[in-house]
């Protein structure tokens, strides 16, 4: 199994005091960045929840979205009796100088702005994180869920290219033969005519190991071991258990295209050049792809 980094997934906790909603989007990123727009009253999570995330994902680019639509909680109320205070003072300073008294009772002061203070209590971080918590799970779950799924289809289109690749080094190897006995029929051609033209002037021993020499050169058998060795460890990256091999698997790509390369360059075969184009084009299809596995 293997993890797009392309899914949606969303989480809800419902209960008579409480009701929020998780939503989270994740996206193609070549490390793990989390961003978050949480409600004010708890931004103090949001270590918490990145933790959380970046326990379950590890590459990727997620947004995450908190909407309470509703969190009863305590509120405190209390009078600012310094402000009673000084406005009783103030009262009874103007009724002094105006030589008139001014009658208020408590339930006018109690009415003026300010006066009366209510304020919600803080939450508490640990009953704040058990109620969030079981929400952001099955958020994740329900994000992993779209990421397999899409991974899923990812896999079956891989897994066809990585047949197409072992198919076409099979055919590779099959003319591998035909290519060196071509390659030797060409030399020794050339090196008749250089002989019979300049006789007088060449060393024949010279010749023949030159031709020896790049003979050896233009073996590709090097290429098709390594190729295969890469092949097989990228057939068991993707049979693995969901384990990130995103990177793992980048590399082996860029192997596996630089003796494609290689091989290219050693053999002037036109079947075998043939055969080499499909099998780099199948390598960039698995490269465009793993660009979306985390």
């Amino acid at each position: 199994m293997i993890y797009s980094m392309t899914g949606y997934g969303e989480g809800e906790y419902i209960s008579q005091k409480i009701h929020l909603k998780i939503d989270i989007k994740s996206l193609n990123h070549k490390k793990l960045e989390i961003f978050g727009n949480v409600p004010f009253f708890l931004q103090f999570l949001e270590t918490d929840i990145r933790k959380i995330i970046s326990d379950k994902i590890k590459r990727g680019k997620i947004n995450y979205f908190i909407k309470v639509f509703y969190w009863e909680r305590e509120t405190e109320v209390y009078i600012d009796q310094l402000k009673v205070k000084a406005l009783v003072s103030k009262m009874n300073e103007i009724a002094n100088e105006m030589n008139s008294p001014i009658e208020f009772d408590l339930k006018t002061l109690l009415s003026i702005p300010e006066i009366i203070v209510t304020k919600e209590k803080d939450i508490d971080r640990n009953e704040a994180l058990k109620i969030l918590k079981p929400a952001l799970d099955d958020c994740i779950t329900s994000l992993n869920r779209s990421r397999a799924i899409e991974g899923g289809y990812l896999l079956n289109d891989i897994r066809e290219s990585i047949k197409i690749i072992s198919g076409t080094i099979d055919e590779i190897i099959s003319l591998k033969q035909e290519a060196l006995e071509t390659f030797k029929e060409n030399y020794k051609k050339k090196i008749t005519k250089l002989i019979n033209d300049y006789s007088n002037e060449l060393d024949q021993n010279r010749l023949y190991q030159e031709m020896a020499f790049l003979i050896d050169k233009s073996d590709i058998q090097e290429e098709i071991t390594r190729l295969n060795s890469h092949l097989n460890q990228l057939s068991t990256a993707f049979s693995g258990k969901g384990e990130p091999i995103g990177k793992a698997v980048n590399f082996l790509l860029q192997e596996m295209n630089r003796e494609a390369n290689t091989l290219g360059v050693k053999c002037s075969y036109l079947p075998i050049i043939q055969k080499n184009l499909l099998l780099k084009e199948e390598i960039e299809k698995i490269r465009e792809q793993i660009q979306n596995v985390e």
